[in-house]
């Protein structure tokens, strides 16, 4: 299981993953909220792979989901993606009023794990 908030603006990518033995392997957070992962897949081909498949984004090519470039744009946090995902910006339809908070950081969450390994 991995843990976040919707405060958690760490690196991602020196976040170790963590399991329900181990809740404070992230350490500096005050209110830890389990993640579902496999939630999140399904809210991101539900809602969002039709523009970002395979991680690419059909509308903004430069604003794909790969690692590279969300560092390079500031999106490479749960903070950063979860407000995206909430308020939408430029192409992106804001998904605030669809998506329930926890979707948002499941999503959130997923994404950046995809972004590390998969897309």
């Amino acid at each position: 299981m991995i843990y976040s908030t919707q405060g958690f603006s760490k690196d991602w990518s020196q976040v170790p993953l963590c399991s329900t033995d181990q809740p404070a392997c992230i350490t500096g957070l005050s209110t830890l909220k389990p993640v579902n992962l496999e939630n999140g897949k399904i809210i991101f081909q539900k809602n969002c792979l039709v523009c970002h498949e395979k991680g690419n984004n059909f509308i903004l090519p430069e604003k794909n989901l790969k690692k590279e470039n969300l560092e390079i744009n500031g999106m490479n946090s749960i903070n950063s993606l979860s407000y995206q995902i909430r308020n939408g910006k430029n192409g992106m339809p804001a998904f605030g009023g669809r998506l329930t908070e926890q979707n948002i950081i499941d999503v959130s969450n997923y994404v950046l794990k995809e972004s590390m390994i998969t897309f």
